[in-house]
């Protein structure tokens, strides 16, 4: 996950290292990259690292720049009682609390067969009010046997030290499919008064699915349905960036998998959804929306033969190309999970943070935009 505080000059970079959760930080221009291990052995059933880096991980900057981010935690250490953890930067250490604790313990035996057992956290979007008051969205799974379980799609806040969660809604689709782990596409943003805060998630049913949102104001939440026609069955893993609140309107981008395969982009103006092509037949999983104070819009994703795109609309139309990235020997590869950021600061300048599954590391590419 990738913050960027221009106005004071740092970017941050949030990442899931073995096992480890770890956070990197370098100035915007100029300077190296600095590293520290934040939560030692987070999650024991990752400890071999996988290419799990960006899994279950969300992070927002508070009204100091100072970073905040939750992740599923095995506090415990053993994989028995996985919940959500929330950790922030208080200007010289971190703070660290259980946001969730986790309702069920799995039994033992269970652990290797089945080492998602009553998860909290999973698929989580972090955002904070203009009080830098944090509002976490996230899928809970649950279970009492190996299987999994949808635990719907839920709603946490802090009021001094006390946490509180509510259900946002059960209707996110077919229990059997592992919505919560890959598939949720969960992401929140505020509207830019703070009186509205919008959730964005994924639902699957019988093999066809839907983007949609659910709206929270002083009267509670509302549900709604941003695509379902392209959407049939969409593939929105990986950022939790792909909603944003830019020139009065809420704004996503989605990927279709199944009939079109391709990327989309849709704006809401607080009535009805507008969708608008993004890059046909050039896939589009895991991708990542930035929305420059300009109005001009960029999106990073996933191509086709797992390679890195980027697409650009600056008012006339939308314009795609590949990043032309070597790793070693071959082109960047988007692996699972293959989650991507991008920035683009006030020179013109792109910044892209993204998983190389090549490499099976976390990465970063900057280049200076043409004009």
């Amino acid at each position: 996950m990738l913050e960027v505080d221009e106005a004071r000059n740092q970017m941050w970079l949030l990442y899931r290292g073995v096992g480890d959760i770890a956070m990197a930080k370098k100035p915007l221009t100029g300077g190296a990259w600095t590293t520290e291990v934040v939560v030692p052995d987070a999650i024991y059933e990752l400890a071999d690292g996988g290419n799990h880096v960006t899994w279950h991980l969300s992070m927002a900057l508070d009204s100091k720049g100072y970073p905040h981010f939750a992740s599923v935690w095995d506090q415990d250490g053993d994989n028995m009682k996985i919940g959500m953890g929330y950790f922030s930067w208080n200007g010289t250490s971190w703070d660290k609390e259980m946001a969730v604790t986790a309702l069920e313990k799995l039994d033992p035996a269970q652990a290797d067969a089945f080492p998602y057992y009553s998860w909290e956290g999973v698929n989580v979007s972090v955002t904070l009010d203009k009080n830098d008051v944090p509002h976490i969205t996230y899928y809970r799974n649950l279970a009492t046997t190996a299987a999994r379980h949808n635990g719907g799609i839920w709603y946490a806040t802090k009021s001094g030290a006390t946490w509180t969660n509510t259900k946002i809604t059960d209707d996110i689709g077919d229990i059997n499919q592992p919505v919560g782990f890959d598939r949720a596409g969960l992401s929140s943003a505020w509207n830019s008064a703070g009186t509205q805060l919008m959730v964005r998630f994924v639902t699957h049913e019988g093999g066809s699915g839907s983007v949609k949102y659910a709206l929270k104001s002083e009267t509670g939440w509302t549900i709604g349905t941003i695509d379902d026609e392209y959407a049939a069955y969409t593939w929105d893993r990986g950022s939790e960036s792909i909603l944003v609140f830019a020139g009065g309107k809420w704004m996503t981008s989605f990927h279709a998998e199944y009939g079109t395969n391709n990327l989309y982009f849709a704006t809401f103006d607080g009535s009805k959804w507008t969708r608008e092509l993004v890059d046909e037949k050039g896939f589009g999983e895991y991708s990542a929306l930035y929305v420059a104070p300009d109005g001009k819009k960029y999106i990073t994703y996933r191509g086709q033969m797992n390679t890195l795109r980027f697409a650009w609309n600056e008012g006339s139309g939308w314009n795609v190309t590949e990043l032309g990235i070597e790793t070693e020997d071959e082109q960047v590869r988007l692996g699972d999970p293959g989650q991507t950021q991008v920035y683009v600061d006030g020179s013109g300048v792109a910044h892209v943070a993204f998983y190389d599954g090549y490499k099976k590391v976390m990465d970063y590419w900057t280049a200076a935009l043409a004009e």
